[in-house]
């Protein structure tokens, strides 16, 4: 994990920002979890109390409320996050939350962040997480385009069937034709697929 210390902020406890980056929504006393896995990959959850979080234009910044700690939050790009939602299911969290995915090879890939009033404050934090992402597209997202997970069998038969189409409704051969040659009505027409088996 990113850890900030105390020179990572500011007088007034704010993170010291790069200089294109600006902060676009500040949530405070947000506590924060996150999910530790160990070699059998199994998760801890591990809460570290109440704090800030500041969304900004390229990451997000917890900073913590306890004052006098040597370490006084967590930072991540904007870029790293994968995934964020609000996650209202109290089967896999105790509480309402805002879900995020880090596409880190840390320990620490799942952080929560809880806040006080969840009916409010969930939704407004969802759209500073989704605005900040905007403005960080995924360097690989344009490599990916057009990538689609298909059945190459499917399509190739699914081709093969629209030409087939396509060419009955051009080729027709005219019923005065093919009474002219000695034919009889009908026998170019297509047999029904039961009969063929």
């Amino acid at each position: 994990m990113n850890t900030l210390h105390a020179n990572d902020c500011g007088a007034d406890g704010a993170p010291v920002l790069t200089a294109d980056e600006s902060i676009l929504s500040v949530f405070p006393s947000i506590r924060m979890f996150f999910s530790e896995y160990d070699e059998e990959d199994e998760a801890s959850v591990v809460a570290k109390g109440a704090g800030n979080l500041v969304v900004t234009t390229k990451r997000v910044v917890w900073i913590t409320s306890q004052p006098g700690m040597a370490e006084v939050g967590y930072a991540w790009d904007m870029r790293y996050l994968s995934l964020h939602a609000i996650s209202r299911d109290t089967s896999s969290f105790p509480e309402p939350c805002l879900y995020c995915h880090l596409d880190v090879e840390d320990d620490v890939q799942e952080v929560r962040f809880v806040p006080d009033d969840s009916s409010k404050t969930l939704q407004a934090m969802f759209d500073a997480f989704s605005a900040s992402a905007a403005l960080n597209p995924d360097d690989d997202e344009d490599d990916e385009e057009g990538e689609w997970i298909y059945n190459e069998d499917e399509v190739e038969a699914g081709a093969q069937m629209d030409i087939a189409a396509h060419l009955d409704s051009i080729l027709t051969v005219s019923p005065a034709i093919a009474q002219a040659h000695g034919g009889v009505a009908g026998q170019f027409d297509d047999a029904d697929e039961d009969d063929l088996l």
